[in-house]
């Protein structure tokens, strides 16, 4: 071994290798420049909206497609929402392809903020096309539970920002958006539809788990005081904090279908 890589055509092969290296990493650098610089060209074709935002008021409906904002000509979703991020509380006109006709949508976007920054949403969800590509049974599996984990996270997200107070309570949906808004699914695709099934069923296990009384959450709590204390509540406590927990549970309910009857005569 040694006396092979002493050998003067070894020194020269060795020699050359720094170069192969530093070739190879530009190669790769280029590489990362070019799949970073690709850019998805999907046409502007809205999606779900969200009820109560800028996209639902104004009268955006999924399926429509957006050809310009303003006198700007709009190529992909991603042409759009540069020229949305930095038009909050400015009002645009989008021309939108709904049908065989040309439609006028004023709409104003609204901020937000992510990771510190603050830019302009209208609280529409893309809608690009999709091919179905046929996948084994264990690929399926993963993807489901990476998937259920993204959903997880986006209410848990969705529920900090209604206690901390970045969200509205009037974004809050009862049972006429929950109606709403599969309807607009099923509108778009079965896919769709069966995604906001799945997402839908996911909220409802997040938000039983929250710890208020009458949920499992609450009851969960109970066992879990109960343990740290190594003996149970009384029962009076306990149909106190039940009936605290009802009236929260109500409260909610009522802000929601009370935001569900003003959408409707906006």
């Amino acid at each position: 071994m040694f006396l092979t890589v002493c050998s003067p055509r070894s020194s020269k092969s060795i020699a050359t290798l720094p170069s192969t290296w530093s070739r190879t990493a530009r190669d790769t650098a280029t590489r990362h420049k070019l799949v970073r610089a690709v850019v998805q060209l999907y046409p502007a074709r809205i999606g779900p909206v969200n009820f109560g935002q800028p996209a639902q008021r104004a009268g955006l409906r999924g399926g429509d497609i957006v050809v310009r904002i303003g006198s700007d000509t709009i190529a992909s979703w991603g042409d759009m929402v540069r020229r949305i991020r930095p038009s909050t509380g400015k009002l645009v006109v989008l021309t939108v392809l709904r049908g065989d006709s040309l439609v006028k949508i004023p709409v104003t976007p609204e901020e937000t903020d992510s990771a510190g920054q603050h830019f302009g949403i209208i609280g529409a969800y893309p809608n690009p096309p999709t091919v179905g590509v046929p996948v084994s049974f264990g690929t399926a599996i993963s993807l489901g539970i990476r998937l259920t984990g993204r959903q997880i996270v986006a209410v848990v997200v969705a529920v900090k920002r209604l206690v901390t107070g970045q969200a509205s309570a009037r974004e809050l949906g009862g049972p006429i958006a929950i109606a709403q808004m599969s309807g607009q699914a099923a509108r778009l695709g079965f896919d769709v539809f069966l995604n906001f099934l799945a997402f839908f069923s996911v909220s409802l296990a997040v938000l039983n788990l929250l710890p208020i009384p009458v949920l499992d959450g609450g009851h969960a709590m109970f066992l879990i005081a109960e343990g740290i204390r190594r003996r149970p509540l009384s029962p009076q406590l306990r149909m106190r904090l039940t009936q605290v927990g009802m009236l929260v549970v109500l409260a909610i309910m009522v802000v929601a279908i009370g935001n569900d009857v003003l959408r409707l005569f906006r």
